[in-house]
């Protein structure tokens, strides 16, 4: 049984500024034996050691985001500043000794990444426009090294971003 730890959505409101964290804490499993049925109905069990790392998991995981509205009004909206961080902790591919498919590739560690976001722009009453770049440290992080295939395949997050975006509401 896997029970996190997660201490998420913390917000703090000030006048003109608003702060969000959220951190999130994940133990290692119990020692229990699991059951399971094959395709062929045939019951087998396993046991996952006691303080072994659950795979796509990682220990721990934290974000940040700090937002400011400056009191004043251009172009009849609000300026703002938006500025996303986040961490992800190392995690493991797999389950040592225990694969759906019998690949022959070794667990591998992924590593730990560090994301962050940045927004600036403008609020209406009916629109907003904003500037923004997503992933500003263009860091390739690899979310999933997947041993299903021969050769390994690694899926990535999205490269940097950058755009400008515009909404109405009729």
């Amino acid at each position: 049984e896997l029970l996190p730890v997660l201490v998420d959505r913390l917000r703090l409101r000030m006048p003109l500024l608003v702060v969000q964290a959220g951190v999130q804490i994940v133990p290692p499993p119990k020692d229990d034996p699991v059951q399971r049925v094959d395709d062929l109905g045939d019951e087998y069990s396993f046991a996952v050691s006691k303080g072994a790392r659950l795979p796509l998991t990682p220990d721990w995981n934290a974000s940040l985001g700090l937002e400011y509205h400056a009191n004043r009004s251009w172009m009849n909206a609000e300026p703002f500043f938006r500025f996303d961080y986040s961490y992800v902790g190392s995690s493991l591919n797999s389950l040592e000794g225990i694969e759906s498919v019998v690949s022959g590739n070794p667990v591998d560690r992924q590593a730990r990444y560090e994301i962050a976001d940045v927004r600036v722009g403008l609020e209406g009453e009916r629109w907003s426009g904003q500037i923004f770049v997503d992933n500003l440290w263009d860091e390739r992080a690899n979310q999933f090294l997947n041993n299903r295939w021969k050769v390994q395949r690694q899926s990535i997050n999205r490269p940097r971003t950058i755009g400008v975006q515009f909404r109405y509401n009729f």
